[in-house]
C-alpha cells in the first residue's frame, strides 16, 4: 500500500480509519461503529440504482430517545465484554505474582541487560542492540529490600555501577546440567607456568572502558564464557594480540607487540591474570 518513501499516507489514512472503526474489538465483541452509530457501517454499496419513481424514498423520522434506547442493550454488553477482558487479565497477570520475596540472600541471579543497550550501540556503529545477550553472568545476592522489592549484587568487575536493582530485573541463575546438556559445559584450560607465574588463556577483548589517563579492558577468558569476564588494565595486556585486534576492530590504541591469535582456530593469548 504505502510507497518505499512512505509519501502515501495521506490518501490512504482514511481507508485505514474505517477499517479500525469498522473491526470488531476482541475485549468488547463490538465495532467502535456499532456502539457510535448503532450498526455497522456497509462495505459494499448497492450493485443496482434503485428507481424512485416506482420506489419513493420513505423519510421516516426517529427520536433521538428511540436510538438511544436501541443502542443501550450494546453499550451494556460491551461494558461486561470488557470487564470479563479485565478480569481474564488480571487472572493470568497474577500468576506470576509471588505472595513470598522470590530470592534469598547469597542465591545466585542473572541480571538484565537492557540497562546496557544504549552503551553497547553507541559503542560502535556496527552494533545493534538485537544481537546483545539479554542477560548476563551470574552474580551473588548479598542484601534484600523487602519493602522496595530490590536486591543488592555484588558486581566484582564493575566497581561503578550501583549495585542495587528491582527483582523485576534479574532471574534466577539454573545451573548447566552437564549429564544433560554435555555441549553446554565450559572446561577452562590448566593454567601454563612461566617465570613462576600462571600464565591464563584470553580469548578475546569484549569491552573497554577510559578511567582519566588509564584504560582497563574486559576480557574473556577460554573455557569459562561471559560469567568469567574480567576487567583488567592495558599494563597487564602488554604483548596481547587480544588486544591489537581489539585496538584494530575499534580504532584504539593497540598494544607493541604480537603474540598469539585470539580466532577460535588458533591459539589464545597468554596473561598472568585470572
Amino acid at each position: 500500500m504505502i510507497e518505499c518513501d512512505q509519501k502515501g499516507w495521506s490518501s490512504y489514512l482514511p481507508k485505514v480509519q474505517f477499517d479500525i472503526l469498522n473491526t470488531v474489538n476482541k475485549s468488547m465483541g463490538f465495532t467502535p461503529f456499532q456502539l457510535q452509530f448503532g450498526k455497522s457501517l456497509r462495505l459494499i454499496p448497492p450493485l443496482g440504482t434503485p428507481n424512485k419513481r416506482d420506489n419513493p424514498v420513505k423519510i421516516v423520522e426517529t427520536d433521538a430517545h428511540e436510538i438511544m434506547n436501541r443502542m443501550r442493550p450494546c453499550e451494556l454488553e460491551a461494558m461486561d465484554n470488557l470487564l470479563t477482558a479485565k478480569i481474564n487479565q488480571c487472572h493470568y497477570v497474577n500468576k506470576g505474582w509471588h505472595t513470598e520475596f522470590p530470592f534469598k540472600l547469597n542465591d545466585h541471579v542473572v541480571l538484565s541487560t537492557r540497562h546496557c543497550w544504549h552503551e553497547y550501540k553507541v559503542s560502535h556503529t556496527h552494533h545493534a542492540a538485537k544481537f546483545m545477550p539479554r542477560f548476563d553472568r551470574p552474580y551473588r545476592i548479598i542484601a534484600i529490600n523487602l519493602d522496595h522489592s530490590t536486591v543488592t549484587l555484588k558486581l566484582p568487575n564493575s566497581p561503578h555501577t550501583f549495585p542495587v536493582f528491582h527483582t523485576s530485573e534479574i532471574q534466577p541463575f539454573r545451573k548447566n546440567d552437564n549429564n544433560l546438556f554435555p555441549t553446554r559445559a565450559l572446561h577452562p584450560p590448566n593454567p601454563i607456568m612461566i617465570d613462576r607465574e600462571n600464565e591464563f588463556f584470553i580469548n578475546k577483548i569484549v569491552n573497554e572502558w577510559k578511567c582519566g589517563c588509564r584504560r582497563q579492558y574486559k576480557v574473556r577468558w577460554v573455557g569459562k564464557g561471559p560469567k568469567g569476564n574480567k576487567w583488567l588494565p592495558a599494563s597487564k595486556l602488554e604483548d596481547c594480540k587480544a588486544l591489537d585486534k581489539w585496538a584494530t576492530h575499534n580504532n584504539a590504541f593497540p598494544s607493541m607487540s604480537h603474540t598469539a591469535d585470539i580466532s577460535s582456530n588458533a591459539t589464545p593469548t597468554l596473561v598472568g591474570h585470572s
